[in-house]
């Protein structure tokens, strides 16, 4: 594994932020929403979606050998299986869990006029995995339930609005 190198993974439903955190970052990110637009124009065509897969890995791998030493997947990341397939000798992977809550991130959807996303959001909540990702950089628990709910102070869509981030590494990274 290359040390210097780090594959930094957001995770969280549709509408919980994580491009404005991936933004933060100020480095290279690799958006699977984004591919798809270039790719074919459309939000979501799952005939495609092994391509976007495919170029999304290229994309990464490519940042890595052209020098970048930090790069962005900018994509839900929610369930293990998804987030085992970014395992690489080339990387270590870090997430950044964006734990905000279904409820919030369908208001979100709601105000941007975006009820294509709401059943999305629903199904994806329910398959929200956290196992595996270690939560800080002193942390060794797996941090599997969070209580999402808890961490919603104030309205979504407000100049308060709740951003919740966890940073950790993947427990089979360290």
């Amino acid at each position: 594994m290359i040390e210097e190198n780090q594959l930094i993974l957001t995770v969280g439903l549709p509408y919980s932020g994580k491009t404005s955190v991936a933004k933060s970052f100020n480095c290279p990110i690799v958006c699977p929403d984004e591919i798809r637009r270039a790719l074919h124009g459309e939000r979501y065509i799952q005939a495609a979606e092994p391509m976007v897969w495919v170029i999304a890995q290229i994309m990464v791998r490519a940042l890595f050998l052209a020098g970048h030493s930090k790069v962005v997947l900018d994509a839900t990341n929610s369930t293990a299986k998804r987030r085992d397939e970014w395992k690489d000798d080339m990387w270590q992977r870090r997430y950044v869990v964006c734990d905000v809550t279904k409820v919030a991130c369908m208001a979100r959807a709601e105000q941007n006029d975006d009820s294509y996303i709401l059943p999305i959001i629903e199904r994806m909540a329910g398959q929200l995995e956290y196992a595996g990702i270690l939560y800080g950089q002193e942390s060794n628990v797996n941090y599997e339930n969070p209580l999402m709910e808890e961490h919603i102070k104030k309205p979504a869509g407000t100049k308060d609005d709740p951003q919740i981030f966890h940073s950790g590494t993947a427990a089979d990274d360290v």
